[in-house]
């Protein structure tokens, strides 16, 4: 298939995936995107394995909400092994600009110009500053930076490689943190074996990347727009 499942102006609340492990697909082995989201919201894809796809794993397309592309989770899934990034969130009519959406120091690229409106409101990804393991122990540290005083979903991943790029995928999901930016926008973060569990994945696994995802509320009960995939890091460290 050229496409492992294409929605196309898609409002309704679809998931793909469950909460539960069991309820995920295998997307796999498809010529171009494992996942293609075209101007479609509130989509939440969770607890499905996508890999070796020809292009993204999961593409996100539309300009803001205007035409739909917002609110859509992407959470606790097994990305890895794709040919281009885990998640793309494009922007602008330009092939060109299909590749890494970097971070704005106060995730504000999609209000301050209503003309560059992007998909999942260009959302801000985590970055890993250093990760330490010692044994049986993994630290990572990190900061994230977005829109001041408001809630997100963060979601730490381990690989048993990086994107040629630099950039990271999701293929074990090893914790998630619940995070508050402060009035200048920005969680800093110190993570151990109280957040993330190293043994899901192993030794294995040295490279780590992670997402952010909005939240309605404190709590993060409700969730919105996913980040693409931040810079990966691998073990500084290991004793």
């Amino acid at each position: 298939n050229a496409y492992g499942i294409w929605l196309n102006r898609v409002t309704d609340n679809t998931t793909i995936g469950g909460t539960l492990i069991t309820d995920g697909n295998v997307i796999a082995d498809n010529t171009s995107y494992g996942i293609f989201l075209a101007n479609s919201s509130n989509i939440q894809i969770i607890n499905n394995t996508i890999s070796d796809n020809g292009d993204d794993g999961v593409s996100i397309s539309g300009e803001g909400s205007a035409l739909g592309s917002v609110n859509n989770s992407i959470i606790e899934n097994s990305i890895f092994n794709n040919t281009k990034l885990g998640i793309n969130l494009r922007a602008g009519a330009d092939p060109l600009e299909y590749g890494i959406t970097h971070n704005d120091p106060d995730d504000s690229d999609t209000t301050a110009d209503p003309d560059r409106d992007g998909p999942n409101n260009l959302q801000n990804y985590p970055i890993l500053i250093k990760a330490d393991y010692i044994d049986p122990n993994l630290s990572i540290f990190g900061k994230f930076r977005s829109e001041p005083n408001k809630h997100y979903r963060l979601d730490f991943y381990s690989n048993t490689e990086t994107d040629t790029n630099g950039f990271g995928e999701g293929e074990t999901h090893i914790g998630t943190v619940n995070a508050s930016t402060d009035s200048s926008g920005v969680f800093d973060f110190s993570l151990d074996s109280n957040n993330i569990d190293f043994s899901i994945a192993g030794l294995t696994h040295e490279y780590f990347a992670a997402t952010a995802t909005e939240c309605v509320a404190f709590g993060c009960a409700s969730l919105l727009s996913t980040s693409e995939f931040g810079l990966s890091t691998n073990v500084d460290n290991i004793v």
